[in-house]
């Protein structure tokens, strides 16, 4: 396997927690290489997991012609891609695309796609990751020892509350979305110990980088220039771009309701009194906006 094609970063999620901003800044560092698709979803193509798997199949005949619903994603994907080549035609990207649609898929396809970049720190981001059982983590392991993992998170409650928004759920009567918040492939996404201890079994910790989405919206130049150092790159002022101060991908604002509110907090507040502990920073500050919320509820048992 080509070393200069062995990915130097892997951003893991969460999901709502800030990392289309992230792939944002830094694909603009100029010694950062980053894919043109943002999410790759090589190692959690598999259809156990609750991912768009359009991937799944590894052969293009398989791709092309296959019922299932991941095949017919793919195929709508593979159809985005044309047009956009067609009508903004761009020569690195065209190569790149036909390289990741039409390829077949397995470990050197994947490290492939990192060719244009092999001179520069490289990287992908998908969130989807943070959903790996250990097997694939070690199958990670295994290629890329050495790979940096980048983990943000963001209060759990408004991390819910935002894909609720992102998704147009909002609005929904609260049994319903009750139901879609305790689905599996929510619960997973929202089970920041459960992915930090999975991926720590084979990364150690000067490794992980836990960010928050708190530091992006209160002080990003900080954030960014840990996150540089982290990565090995030239880590200066004059690198953080003007994007770092817009946010990206957002949901519809909306209050939250106060019965949901209540629900959700009561949903994570053990993982974010863990949290507090095993990573600190903002998860402090969760932790006490949570308590303040169920002692308002009348739930002072549950704070103790």
């Amino acid at each position: 396997m080509n070393n200069n094609l062995v990915p130097d970063f892997l951003g893991i999620g969460a999901t709502k927690s800030g990392t289309s901003w992230l792939y944002v800044v830094l694909k603009e560092h100029p010694d950062i290489w980053m894919p043109f698709v943002k999410e790759l979803h090589y190692f959690d193509r598999s259809i156990d997991y609750p991912s768009p798997s359009f991937l799944a199949s590894d052969r293009l005949l398989k791709r092309i012609i296959g019922r299932e619903k991941h095949n017919k994603h793919f195929r709508g994907l593979l159809a985005m891609a044309l047009k956009r080549n067609i009508c903004k035609p761009n020569w690195g990207q065209l190569c790149w695309d036909t390289k990741f649609y039409l390829g077949n898929y397995n470990d050197q396809w994947y490290m492939s796609l990192f060719d244009q970049g092999k001179h520069k720190i490289k990287g992908e981001i998908t969130p989807g990751y943070s959903l790996l059982e250990l097997p694939d983590v070690k199958h990670i392991h295994k290629i890329m020892p050495n790979v940096k993992v980048i983990y943000f998170l963001r209060n759990p409650v408004d991390r819910m509350w935002s894909g609720l928004r992102y998704t147009n759920r909002a609005d929904l009567p609260f049994n319903k979305i009750k139901e879609i918040v305790d689905r599996k492939g929510r619960n997973l996404r929202g089970n920041y110990l459960r992915t930090i201890s999975t991926w720590r079994t084979y990364f150690k910790e000067n490794q992980f980088f836990i960010g928050f989405y708190d530091e992006i919206q209160q002080n990003p130049r900080s954030l960014l220039l840990r996150l540089f150092n982290f990565l090995g790159v030239e880590s200066e002022e004059k690198h953080i771009s003007q994007s770092a101060y817009h946010r990206v991908n957002t949901s519809k604002p909306k209050e939250i309701p106060e019965k949901l509110k209540v629900f959700l907090t009561m949903k994570y507040f053990a993982q974010i009194k863990e949290l507090s502990k095993l990573v600190g920073g903002y998860s402090k500050n969760w932790l006490e906006v949570a308590e303040a919320t169920l002692r308002d509820a009348g739930q002072d048992a549950l704070v103790k």
